[in-house]
């Protein structure tokens, strides 16, 4: 392995590249394909020693100065030659890039989301040259004869794993790549919304929003494109024995398709899409607990009237959804107006238990002047019942439909793109079971008004509520507000 130290002295810049020696005599038998006069490629190493070593370097050295300066003086009549030794050189992911136009599509459409990440490729190098002397230091440490030799260890070490925390959490900022997809330069992007997207920007390519500017790209372009969830990624890897030069190396995504290609920063690739995989294991791990240790109990606790406890909080739902109106009784008609049957909510917790009550606390705490202008509005709409259905309808998506087991857990609901996608939004909301059950009611609702519902339709707009959600789930959303504004609750 060599590392390139490039330097740019009039710009006070520098920056690493590391190449393995296979990786130069790629290069070279791609440029003497250009038609261009080559200086000799240094020879094998027979002895691996350190004069060797040290000559071998030196003649590495001088082989990439002269292929600068080729570079250089053939940049008007050999583009192409140009654009290579830039990339072997790694420019397009220096501090530099934005000085640069590589020809290919690249212009203001993607300058401008890779100027965002250029602060993230800046700030992921610098820690890797901390993570180089640091690991130096530690092999020091480790060699040392001095008393205090472990507690040097220690503490070294203590910084190396700090500094790979900062590093990974870097790479879940996201990052561009560009990869060569049958001869066509294609972005990989790995978008912060945990979404892999692969295109072609075209003339149609704008960007109209910072915040979501990967989507936004993504949706704007007409040409081949893939948009892939972290969930949905079963291995990503190197295939052996396809180097083709150029710092590219042969790739491949391995979803329901494989998707080929070469790319240009195999290992920084590797790494952030890795960081999104292990946070995606980690949200699933995370979301199965909390249904089975969380939820699934309360569902099977039933509602008993002489539990202190069950009693205490189903007035506490009556104080929070009406705190201007005094309940007259605990069995009482009044309990119609929060969307019950009859006059004794007891029965209708009777398929979800404690679950159903669950959620509505939740609801008319996190959401009361939502709940309340729903209530509000006397429009006899099921507000109570509708919740308790919609909870019981979206553990059956899962196929979640009676007490399960762990590891029965796993195997049912790993496919389910419901529950992909509150596995991706679990870094981002403390309850997103609790989330969609309560967006799920306000896009029943919603059908309910336009459709003007009735007790006796309650199940074919639940139906159709259920339809518009899985559909809207099939299109990958990448937050709530997003599958908000994809059923129509956001204009």
């Amino acid at each position: 392995m060599y590392n390139i130290h490039v330097t740019v002295p009039s710009l006070l810049t520098t920056w690493i590249v590391t190449r393995r020696y296979n990786e130069f005599r790629a290069l070279h038998s791609v440029l003497k394909k250009k038609s261009i006069q080559l200086p000799s490629l240094p020879s094998r190493l027979i002895l691996n020693n350190k004069e060797s070593l040290r000559q071998r370097q030196t003649e590495l050295e001088s082989y990439l100065r002269t292929m600068i300066e080729y570079a250089h003086v053939h940049y008007q009549n050999n583009n192409t030659f140009y654009d290579t030794v830039l990339t072997f050189l790694d420019v397009q992911g220096s501090p530099l890039s934005y000085l640069f136009t590589f020809h290919v599509q690249q212009d203001d459409r993607i300058v401008q989301p890779r100027s965002w990440y250029n602060k993230v490729k800046q700030q992921k190098r610098d820690i890797k040259e901390e993570l180089r002397n640091e690991n130096s230091l530690l092999e020091q440490a480790e060699q040392s004869t001095t008393a205090n030799v472990q507690e040097m260890y220690e503490q070294k070490f203590q910084v190396i794993e700090t500094l790979k925390h900062e590093l990974d959490q870097l790479r879940l900022q996201g990052d561009d790549f560009l990869i060569d997809i049958k001869g066509v330069i294609h972005v990989l992007n790995v978008g912060q919304d945990g979404f892999v997207y692969i295109y072609v920007l075209d003339d149609n390519s704008t960007i109209e929003s910072i915040v979501s500017r990967e989507r936004q790209v993504y949706d704007n372009c007409t040409t081949r494109k893939w948009m892939i969830q972290v969930e949905e990624i079963r291995s990503i890897k190197k295939i052996e024995n396809t180097y083709k030069g150029d710092g590219l190396e042969a790739m491949s995504i391995q979803i329901a398709e494989p998707i080929v290609f070469y790319a240009l920063d195999r290992y920084e690739m590797l790494e952030t899409v890795g960081a999104f995989v292990q946070r995606s294991k980690y949200s699933q791990n995370k979301l199965r607990t909390y249904l089975r240790d969380g939820l699934l109990p309360l569902r099977d606790e039933k509602y008993d009237s002489n539990n202190d406890q069950h009693e205490k909080l189903l007035l506490k739902l009556w104080t929070q959804a009406f705190p201007d109106i005094e309940l007259t009784g605990r069995k009482s008609d009044q309990w119609v107006q929060l969307g019950f049957q009859g006059v004794d909510p007891a029965t209708d917790f009777r398929s979800m238990g404690m679950l159903g009550l669950h959620h509505l606390l939740y609801a008319t705490d996190r959401y009361y002047t939502i709940v309340r202008s729903i209530l509000d509005q006397d429009r006899q709409y099921p507000f109570a019942v509708a919740m308790i259905n919609v909870s019981h309808t979206l553990l059956g998506i899962m196929g979640i439909t009676q007490r399960v087991s762990g590891q029965s857990m796993n195997e049912m609901v790993l496919d389910s793109e419901l529950f992909i996608f509150l596995c991706s939004q679990m870094h981002l909301v403390e309850y997103p079971y609790e989330e969609l059950v309560f967006l799920t009611c306000e896009l029943l609702d919603m059908v309910w008004v336009r459709d003007n519902g009735s007790y006796m339709r309650f199940g074919e707009i639940l139906k159709t509520s259920i339809d518009m959600l899985k559909q809207a789930l099939s299109n990958k959303p990448i937050s709530f507000d997003h599958l908000k504004s994809m059923v129509g609750l956001i204009k």
